[in-house]
C-alpha cells in the first residue's frame, strides 16, 4: 500500500491574502471552522486534480494529517470533488502561550503508515519527522512547501517520481 498524508494551511491552501498565482484557477472560499471561527482559504480544483491523478496512477491512499481533523472533509472535499477521506487522529501539542505545534502528528503517522510507502505533504515538517523518516526502512518522502506558496506541481512531480520507484 501506498499512502499520501496531506496538510491543509500552508499545503492547499497557501498563506496568502493576496490570490496565489502558481495554479491558475485558485478561487477564495468562505469556511466556518469549530477550531477558527470564519476563515478564508485558497483552493485550486487543478491542484486537486493532479494530486488525485498521482495518488489513482500509483494506487495510494490520501489521508488527511491535518488541524482541520475532520472538517477538511467537511469543507475542502466536496470543493475538489473528493470522496471523504480517512482521518489520521492524533494529540496536538501547545506551546505555553498557545500555539499549536505539530509534533502531535508524527505519534498520529506512526501509528497508522505501518510498513507502506508514505509521502508526507506539510508545511510545518520538522526535526522529528525528517528523523522518523530517516530511520524508517520503507519508502519515505517527506514534502515541505513553502507556505505562503503551497503545494506546486514540481512538488507533485517529485511524488510521482517516488512512486514510480516502489
Amino acid at each position: 500500500m501506498k499512502r499520501i498524508y496531506l496538510d491543509v494551511d500552508g499545503v492547499l491552501n497557501p498563506d496568502s491574502r493576496s490570490r496565489p498565482t502558481d495554479w491558475d484557477d485558485y478561487r477564495k472560499h468562505q469556511v466556518h471552522l469549530a477550531f477558527a471561527g470564519k476563515h478564508n482559504i485558497w483552493l485550486s480544483r487543478s491542484m486537486a486534480e493532479t494530486i488525485a491523478s498521482v495518488a489513482q496512477k500509483h494506487r495510494a491512499e490520501i489521508c488527511w494529517l491535518t488541524t482541520w481533523s475532520g472538517e477538511a472533509n467537511y469543507w475542502i472535499s466536496p470543493i475538489f470533488d473528493w470522496p471523504e477521506l480517512r482521518v489520521i487522529r492524533y494529540d496536538e501539542r501547545t506551546t505555553d502561550s498557545g500555539l499549536i505545534i505539530s509534533h502531535g502528528k508524527i505519534h498520529g503517522i506512526k501509528e497508522d503508515c505501518g510498513l507502506d510507502a508514505v509521502v508526507w505533504i506539510d508545511d510545518g515538517l520538522g526535526s522529528d519527522a525528517r528523523e522518523w523518516a530517516e530511520e524508517r526502512t520503507e519508502p519515505t518522502l517527506l514534502v515541505t512547501p513553502n507556505s505562503s506558496r503551497g503545494l506546486l506541481k514540481n512538488h507533485l512531480d517529485v511524488i510521482d517520481e517516488f512512486f514510480e520507484a516502489w
